[in-house]
């Protein structure tokens, strides 16, 4: 890896004007328990070898799909899009689509669904660092799920692996500052909260650390939601197919280390995808 600006600092993307020249391509397989006690550990790993190794999976054959209309004043629903293709590519499951234009999409339905248990659920909209969002069709208004809805999910190891095509619902380093300057608190990131929920939850999530970008399926966070489904195998596992997305869009898109290098996953990357009893 050659640095651009020798700050030390490795893999920048347009950090101080500079971009540290790396081909992009990931070399092993990464992912990160974002625990900040031992009671998180304790949660997480509980929640790993219990997904693994529980031999009742019929719930595992659904994929929730959420979306709307992301950018309201064009004539495609782009979020119901990108989830009408995953939907096309994970055919093997039960899809349950809570759409915008089907009058299904708030905050009370998706909670029940992923209750239910689910093996993936795909978010396409708008994210922020504590929650995701979309519109009605043509509309301001804002239909949403955040982090106080799931710290609330009891779906016990009934656990999905979700994609979030969004922004910033992965941006961990969050942290309030008093009126002195002085650093008091970190809290979770959305996507994160899923994960440490003790009571259910998610058992991995991928998410944008920063502000995002889609092109829908020729560039973004979409290409890289759609290529992450379409890497879904038997006995795969997350990192195996976020690692499979990043290579299809390097290979047949360009370099892009913004989409690249902040689309994170938070879990087990060795995690059996359905676990050993699936």
């Amino acid at each position: 890896m050659l640095l651009a600006n020798n700050n030390g600092y490795y893999g920048e993307y347009l950090h101080d004007g500079k971009t540290d020249f790396v081909d992009l391509y990931p070399d092993v397989y990464v992912g990160r328990l974002a625990c900040s006690n031992i009671r998180e550990v304790k949660t997480v790993v509980n929640k790993i070898i219990n997904y693994e190794t529980l031999p009742e999976k019929e719930w595992f054959n659904r994929i929730i799909l959420c979306g709307g209309d992301t950018f309201p004043g064009n004539d495609l629903m782009e979020g119901e899009y990108m989830n009408q293709l995953v939907a096309e590519n994970m055919s093997e499951f039960k899809i349950v689509k809570l759409w915008a234009s089907s009058g299904n999409l708030n905050a009370k339905n998706i909670f029940n669904e992923i209750n239910k248990g689910a093996g993936f659920i795909h978010f396409s909209g708008h994210g922020s660092l504590i929650g995701w969002a979309t519109h009605p069709y043509n509309s301001d208004e804002w239909i949403g799920f955040n982090i106080l809805h799931t710290l609330l999910l009891f779906n016990g190891y009934k656990l999905p692996i979700i994609f979030l095509d969004a922004c910033s619902t992965a941006h961990l380093d969050i942290y309030l500052i008093n009126i002195k300057g002085i650093i008091t608190k970190t809290i979770p990131c959305f996507a994160w909260t899923f994960i440490k929920n003790p009571r259910g939850g998610a058992i991995a999530t991928i998410g944008s650390t920063r502000v995002a970008y889609t092109l829908l399926t020729e560039g973004g966070a979409g290409y890289l939601g759609l290529h992450f489904f379409l890497a879904y195998k038997n006995n795969a596992t997350p990192a195996e197919m976020l690692v499979q997305a990043q290579n299809d869009y390097l290979n047949n898109l360009w370099k892009d280390g913004f989409t690249i290098e902040e689309f994170i996953l938070l879990g087990d990357p060795s995690l059996r995808i359905g676990g050993y009893y699936e």
